[in-house]
């Protein structure tokens, strides 16, 4: 074999291709350190790995449009259609003044609670909100409620609940 053919030889490894025993990846043979001092000439691997990129940084770039359209349509419909929602649902919610992203159902024994300030400053106050029509029994719930606050008879607790089930008071 002349020096001439052992570069050729060398340089053809290029065009062979094997498939690791271990992992299943396929190589080229000049990728396991067997090297020429010739030009690279790209071949089909080197192609379908660089429309793979190509491919990949699109489904990137549509995954991101995606995810700002998403956003974008979310932030529609806490500021433009929520308040619209809530004012057919009870006028008197947004006349109150109150924004309707610090607001949160509760319905029974009140209506709603709201976390005055909560998307913009921070908790400043928290109001219980109910419609004029209760009954009775609901009434005196509220009265109750109502009587706990003013006598400061309340304590904050943190319930955690783990992935298991555990149950942990902090």
């Amino acid at each position: 074999m002349n020096d001439m053919s052992v570069s050729t030889l060398i340089r053809e490894q290029r065009h062979i291709f094997g498939v690791c025993p271990h992992c299943t990846t396929l190589f080229r043979l000049v990728d396991i350190q067997i090297s020429y001092n010739s030009e690279y000439v790209p071949d089909w691997l080197d192609r379908i790995e660089k429309k793979q990129e190509e491919l990949q940084g699109k489904m990137d770039d549509l995954e991101s449009r995606e995810r700002e359209m998403r956003d974008k349509a979310i932030n529609k419909a806490t500021q433009r259609e929520l308040p619209k929602r809530l004012k057919k649902i009870i006028p008197s919610l947004i006349d109150s003044g109150f924004n309707p992203q610090d607001v949160k159902t509760l319905f029974h024994p009140v209506d709603f609670v709201v976390f005055d300030g909560m998307n913009a400053r921070g908790v400043d106050r928290i109001v219980f909100l109910d419609h004029s029509d209760v009954d009775g029994n609901r009434r005196t719930q509220q009265q109750m409620i109502k009587g706990v606050i003013q006598t400061q008879n309340y304590h904050w607790a943190t319930i955690r609940i783990s992935g298991g089930g555990e149950v942990t008071l902090e």
